[in-house]
């Protein structure tokens, strides 16, 4: 059943326009392969050129940190899957920004929740809070707190509008107290079990709230649209 499924779907292809369709995506996606690439193979010859000065071995820059650390698989869970749904949020503000570009308001607070989010998976990724700005830039990490409350601040004040009539705010308000409960166990307590299983919760409710945000405006402007459509036929 599926040796002829496969077969029949083969038959339907033209010769001519598998070549001719390649090449229109060859030429539009060219730039987007190239470009990237470039700027890799030249990331990694200065890195390796530099083999003799760095103090570590460039291998220790793209293999696992477990592996090198030869830890169990599972250690660090929490963390890793924290930082892919980190991720995940901004690629959903990112796609939602691009697919309401024609709506600026709307566009501005998906993209500003996407480089947001994006930087609180770096933070997450490369502990600059723990151990980047106390360590190598001396700044502690109570004071990074205090910043983050504060863009927090700016950030809700600027798009309490947007936040009250297009998403479920409770969402948002819940992945926020989340976060305030991990910081307050950090600095207070310091059962790291705790905190992180706190924050885990709040990176959890902060996905949820931008996927059901960007679901939400893009089925408003879909019905929009809709209706726009059926007035015109009319």
């Amino acid at each position: 059943m599926l040796l002829k499924r496969i077969s029949k779907q083969f038959d339907q292809l033209s010769v001519q326009a598998f070549v001719e369709k390649t090449r229109r995506l060859l030429t539009s996606s060219l730039p987007i392969i190239v470009v990237p690439g470039v700027v890799l193979v030249i990331a990694f010859l200065a890195i390796f050129s530099l083999r003799d000065v760095l103090p570590f071995t460039p291998d220790k820059l793209t293999k696992d940190p477990l592996a090198m650390a030869k830890l169990p698989f599972f250690y660090g869970i929490f963390s890793n899957l924290g930082i892919m749904l980190w991720a995940s949020a901004a690629a959903i503000n990112f796609a939602g920004a691009a697919l309401l570009r024609s709506e600026p308001r709307k566009t501005r607070f998906l993209f500003v929740s996407g480089i947001f989010t994006f930087w609180l998976a770096l933070d997450d990724l490369l502990m600059f809070h723990e151990t980047v700005f106390p360590l190598y830039l001396n700044i502690r990490e109570d004071v990074i707190y205090i910043g983050y409350f504060f863009i927090i601040v700016i950030y809700l004040i600027y798009f309490l509008r947007d936040i009250y009539l297009f998403t479920d705010y409770t969402l948002l308000a819940a992945a926020l107290a989340a976060f305030g409960s991990s910081m307050l166990i950090d600095l207070f307590w310091g059962f790291v079990f705790a905190e992180d299983g706190a924050k885990f919760l709040g990176i959890v409710l902060w996905v949820v709230y931008y996927f059901r945000s960007v679901n939400t405006l893009l089925s408003e402007r879909m019905r929009t649209g809709e209706a726009f459509e059926t007035r015109q036929n009319d």
